[in-house]
């Protein structure tokens, strides 16, 4: 066997196809067979002839020793196509035969082997939930054919059952998923590409799919949508994600200062259901993309958000202290919503706490739970304090306190070694960005730089630590 490189003519363009072939003889002379038609072949043509071997060794029941890994696993992928081809044809030419003319051979039990194991239990779940919130049929108001809406299946339920990229979604299906054979369609000739193309394809269909999945499941569940919880997170780029606007860099959750990153946006409701999505850009400000959401929750531009002004929404927005600026919760105000939101700063002071009005919400073994409303005119605040979280948080900081401390230790040896940083100025500066650095706890220490007489240096540096700010804990 070898492979042979063909290329075709399409009108204006030209395609690449290869070609396992086999040679044989015959009265005639020698003549060749195609075994298979090969799409995408991603291996060094030195190589090829090492490939088409093991096919041949591998259809044999021979076995190849010190095999190249890539080589080994597309022979098995070739393989397989080769031996369904056959079998497939073989099945064609089957005769019924009567029963009563039916003739039996006993076999070897321990001699079978199993190939092409698959995998249907996820998938038939998910497929069947598929079917259930009618994406089918909203794929083809789409316009999508048969091969699209399959592609669409696959790339929905294998994000489902093995999250991964296109690429390992392709993978998944062709050597892992029987979700193939429950469509009644064949995964085994995919293209790099196809997934990719589909993904495209559904996202551009993005706002109907969720207005439709809303709608649908608002039905089949009876969703009250009285409270939505909005958040923000981004993930990061591999790659240097030129050419996507919306790649930039930011603060990386996952610490990947290196990598492009875009941010993402989800609204969902108080039994978990997401409502919208939104991708924004990896810098985006989580204070300032609040209204856009509202609006689209609404199903209306921030425009016709404007009329709906001060008209009670009966829902509850929760979000998180990042979003919950003044201006985000005044907005949620005049636009009809009520807020549940982590406080910022400190909105009482300490001595408001009356600890007889403490009311006990939750006491375990491990901690135990207080809380105290206040009610204003504008806004309710209620006050809570847990142990844990009180014990969680004096850790913390007593590790940022060991870490400023040791940074104070060596500013203040820099002022007797021969280099060190000695000028009062530069002392400042250095002492500065300290502060800047362990802003978390330097705010409990007070700092005092004391000068050399008659020199520009300084001369030494204290520092005294106060006792931390029990509200800060509660």
């Amino acid at each position: 066997m070898y492979i042979r490189k063909v290329e075709k003519k399409e009108g204006k363009y030209k395609r690449t196809i290869y070609r396992l072939v086999k040679s044989y003889r015959t009265e005639n002379g020698p003549r060749q067979e195609t075994i298979l038609n090969i799409k995408d072949l991603d291996l060094p043509q030195e190589k090829w002839k090492t490939l088409a071997d093991t096919i041949e060794a591998k259809l044999n029941g021979q076995l190849v020793l010190f095999l190249d890994r890539e080589i080994d696993f597309l022979a098995t992928h070739y393989v397989s196509l080769i031996q369904e081809k056959r079998l497939t044809a073989r099945r064609s030419m089957e005769v019924i035969v009567d029963p009563e003319e039916a003739e039996y051979e006993s076999i070897n039990i321990k001699s079978v082997k199993n190939s092409k194991v698959r995998t249907i239990g996820a998938e038939y779940v998910s497929l069947s939930m598929y079917k259930y919130l009618k994406l089918d049929e909203l794929f083809t108001t789409f316009g999508f054919n048969e091969r699209q809406r399959n592609l669409a299946v696959l790339s929905i339920v294998g994000r489902l059952v093995s999250p991964g990229s296109e690429r390992a979604t392709r993978e998944w299906a062709m050597n892992h998923s029987g979700l193939d054979k429950l469509l009644n369609t064949d995964f085994q000739g995919l293209s790099n590409n196809a997934l990719y193309r589909i993904a495209d394809d559904i996202y551009d269909h993005k706002e109907a799919i969720e207005n439709h999945l809303q709608s649908i499941e608002r039905e089949l569940f009876n969703l009250n949508e009285t409270l939505v919880l909005y958040d923000l997170t981004n993930t990061y780029l591999e790659g240097r994600s030129l050419n996507n606007p919306k790649a930039q860099f930011g603060h990386s959750k996952e610490k990947r200062k290196d990598c492009r990153l875009i941010t993402l946006g989800l609204i969902i409701d108080e039994d978990g259901f997401p409502k919208r999505s939104q991708v924004m850009a990896g810098n985006q400000n989580e204070s300032k993309s609040l209204l856009g959401m509202i609006a689209q929750l609404e199903n209306k531009s921030i425009s016709e958000l404007e009329n709906t002004k001060n008209i009670r929404k009966g829902k509850t927005v929760v979000i998180d202290a990042g979003i919950a600026t003044s201006e985000n919760l005044a907005a949620l105000n005049e636009y009809g919503y009520d807020y549940l939101a982590v406080a910022k700063g400190k909105p009482i002071n300490k001595e408001q706490i009356d600890q007889e009005s403490l009311i006990k919400v939750r006491e375990t073994k491990q901690n135990k739970v207080e809380v105290q409303l206040f009610k204003n005119e504008s806004e309710n605040i209620l006050f809570c304090r847990s142990f844990l979280k009180s014990k969680k948080e004096l850790g913390m900081l007593d590790n940022y306190r060991r870490k400023f401390e040791e940074e104070m230790k060596a500013a203040k040896s820099a002022l007797t070694k021969k280099r060190g940083t000695k000028k009062y100025e530069k002392v400042i500066e250095r002492i500065g960005r300290i502060k800047e650095r362990n802003s978390a706890v330097a705010r409990y220490y007070t700092i005092n730089v004391i000068p050399e007489p008659d020199s520009p240096n300084a001369q030494d540096i204290t520092w005294e630590f106060n006792d931390y700010d029990e509200m800060n804990f509660t």
